[in-house]
């Protein structure tokens, strides 16, 4: 078995360095650009990926659809993999 990890496109807050956590806050237009180029590069792989597991954050789920989409392979969500709650420091 193979497995590829990538993180999210950028969002809003990434790009003003806040911590989003559990916060749910979609790609701002450099990370749909993030994550079309993510997926070319995966479709270029010797072994490409069969499937994306992501969480169901937004920022997540909107990077793995334009992946899986591209690839033309299964999405599963899995809210386990979200990202780490911050509490107030969000």
């Amino acid at each position: 078995m193979l497995i590829y990890a990538a993180r999210h496109g950028q969002t809003e807050m990434n790009e003003h360095n806040e911590i989003s956590g559990v916060t749910d806050v979609d790609l701002n237009e450099t990370g749909v650009c993030q994550a079309e180029a993510l997926a070319k590069k995966l479709a270029a792989l010797p072994r490409p990926p069969r499937m994306v597991i992501c969480s169901d954050m937004k920022r997540a789920l909107h990077t793995a659809r334009l992946a899986a989409d591209f690839l033309s392979i299964p999405l599963v969500t899995d809210p386990s993999v979200r990202d780490q709650d911050y509490g107030r420091f969000e």
